[in-house]
């Protein structure tokens, strides 16, 4: 070997070096800045569950020292999250809106935590479409910490849980016990079992919900949460309430009594009170239930709870009475119910308070006045429907943006393996050139041996090309079956506002409807309204005969006094009909007999 041979690989070997100390350098300081210790502590204190006194105080230290500006934001979004823990969720929304949103989307990781705070704010409002929308952006990203994404997942599995998709909550749980296991909060952890055993139960695994609520309890028990203990104990209840057991959901509610008296919280005690009004109930004590559903009305509460918890409680007491065969008292615990709820935006609370009137009134034979009630009852239950589909369209539309987002996870992470592939490769290649510098001075005949290196590392590449055309094709396939299920959803909704315009005033009694006055009300397309109707698998003069039909019903069902001896021709127009033989076709279709036939085998109303 010559000098300058020598020389030349001291050169390389030494350039080598000095480019692998920049590349280890550049990994390194992708590593994120640390906070200031009290903003640490502060968020630290949050992700422990129920510590929002020592958030505050922690941030309050941070703001003493005049921080920069990335740590003042921080300490806001932090204000408002601890805020909104503490039950004022209104109050975490103004602190919210004072944040200036442009600083904040300057810095990735201060919009992390912007989207993982407002989408809990979201959450606690009640706006589960908004708040699932930003927690999803939150998962789309590197991870800027793992708890927060384990409490993400947590909320979107609750938000879930609320549009009825069960398996798909428990998925996200899952996910979110694997975060917080590698956070190391055992708590929150153990908070996710409690959940989990809740939906466990509602789907019909109670094997699984006993072992979630078991691993909760005994988690809690070492970390003595009081407060969240009590709220397994609550679970238990229901678990063996389900399981017919009693003696042991008494056991588990007495339990629970203890805990109240140490706390002292009001709302736990009423909560308490209701489940050992529930366990006299099945036990048929009538007299001992009464008196734990009035006691939850004696509790005194803040104005908004208070009124949630006596709807609910003068609903038990009425069925109390129910059973007790005392119509007079159930009807009247009922009509108490239904003056609180008056007001409420609950449709499904307001149907359950209607059909309880509707008994009640049919118990005391005023069958007409439950009957009217029992009509109401069902309208709130169409409206607490329509509600649901609306939400759970939200919720269909997000889910096909969450496709989008799960595509991008999967870019990211393939862009982080390359990465790492490259700052690898650049070493090996420069290994591999001082090699060949070596080599090219000693044997010429390598030269073949790196062609063909060359044309292995090509033919590679053109295979990951098609690899990655295949995963193209089939993202492309997915998006369209995205699309067919938001169009089905569509077609439901407008199927289901073409029956409230219908109900609406009886629009169905209208002579002249057709389908295109339906299609002009509802501001939409003739063909577009009639395929939604079709799609349902009815036809629209079938269903505005039915409608029709039963509505003739309802005034041959009137007392005689009201009703007189209409002739069938009058019935027939007051109910849409135009002609008199279209309306007995229509009408023996429907009952199997004609008008007549139907109104002389009438039994007379009361």
């Amino acid at each position: 070997m010559t000098v300058d041979t020598k020389k030349c690989i001291k050169y390389i070997l030494f350039y080598i070096g000095i480019i692998s100390y920049f590349l280890l350098a550049g990994c390194k300081s992708n590593d994120q800045k640390l906070y200031p210790e009290n903003l640490a502590n502060a968020i630290n204190y949050f992700y422990l569950e129920n510590q929002n006194d020592k958030v505050q105080e922690e941030l309050i230290k941070t703001l003493k020292f005049q921080p920069d500006n990335r740590t003042t934001l921080l300490c806001k979004i932090f204000t408002a999250a601890s805020v909104c823990e503490s039950n004022h969720y209104d109050s975490a929304a103004y602190l919210f809106q004072q944040i200036d949103l442009s600083s904040v989307k300057r810095n990735q990781e201060l919009y992390f935590w912007y989207n993982s705070i407002k989408g809990l704010i979201l959450f606690r409002q009640d706006q589960f479409s908004q708040a699932y929308n930003l927690l999803a952006l939150t998962t789309s990203k590197p991870a800027t910490d793992i708890r927060a994404i384990g409490l993400n997942e947590r909320l979107m599995a609750r938000i879930c849980f609320q549009l009825g998709d069960y398996s798909k909550g428990i998925e996200w749980l899952l996910l979110s016990n694997n975060n917080f296991k590698k956070a190391g909060l055992s708590k929150s952890l153990a908070i996710n079992n409690k959940i989990l055993g809740r939906y466990y139960m509602t789907v019909g695994d109670y094997n699984q919900a006993y072992l979630s609520f078991k691993q909760a309890e005994t988690e809690l028990e070492k970390v003595n949460d009081k407060l969240e203990l009590f709220y397994v104990y609550i679970n238990y209840i229901d678990y063996y309430l389900k399981q017919n057991n009693l003696k042991i959901a008494r056991f588990y509610a007495n339990r629970c009594l203890l805990q109240c008296e140490n706390i002292a919280d009001n709302q736990m005690k009423t909560i308490v009170y209701n489940n050992m009004g529930e366990i006299e109930l099945q036990y048929k004590n009538y007299y001992e239930a009464i008196a734990y559903f009035q006691k939850t009305l004696e509790t005194p509460l803040d104005y908004t709870t208070a009124k949630v918890r006596n709807i609910n409680a003068h609903l038990n007491l009425s069925r109390a009475y129910k059973f007790l065969n005392k119509p007079d008292e159930a009807l009247s615990e009922a009509k108490k119910a239904k003056y609180l709820v008056s007001n409420s935006n609950q449709s499904l609370l307001r149907y359950q308070i209607y059909e309880n009137l509707a008994t009640c009134y049919n118990k005391n034979k005023l069958v007409g006045v439950a009957y009217c009630y029992l009509d109401t009852a069902m309208q709130n239950l169409d409206s607490a429907y329509t509600s649901v589909s609306s939400t759970t369209n939200a919720y269909y539309e997000t889910k096909g943006e969450l496709v989008n987002v799960s595509n991008r996870m999967e870019q990211l992470k393939l862009r982080s393996k390359w990465q790492h592939l490259l700052y690898m490769s650049i070493i090996g290649v420069l290994l591999v050139l001082s090699i060949l510098a070596f080599i090219v001075y000693k044997l010429q005949q390598s030269k073949n041996k790196v062609l063909r290196e060359l044309v292995k590392k090509n033919l590679e590449i053109i295979d990951e090309q098609k690899k990655s055309s295949q995963t193209v094709q089939k993202l492309t396939h997915s998006k369209k079956l995205i699309r067919n299920c938001v169009e089905a959803e569509k077609s439901e909704m407008l199927y289901n506002q073409v029956v409230q315009w219908l109900e609406l005033d009886k629009h169905y009694c209208l002579n002249e409807l057709s389908l295109e006055m339906v299609a002009k009300e509802l501001s939409t397309n003739r063909d577009y309204l009639s395929k939604s109707i079709n799609d349902q698998n009815v036809r629209f003069n079938d269903l505005i005969n039915k409608y029709r039909i039963q509505e003739a019903i309802r005034i041959f069902s009137l007392p005689l006094k009201n009703n007189g001896q209409l002739k069938l021709s009058y019935i027939a127009n007051q109910v849409g009909f135009n002609s008199n033989s279209v309306f007995i076709d229509a009408f023996r279709k429907q009952t199997g007999m004609n008008p007549a036939q139907f109104r002389s085998n009438l039994t007379p109303s009361e």
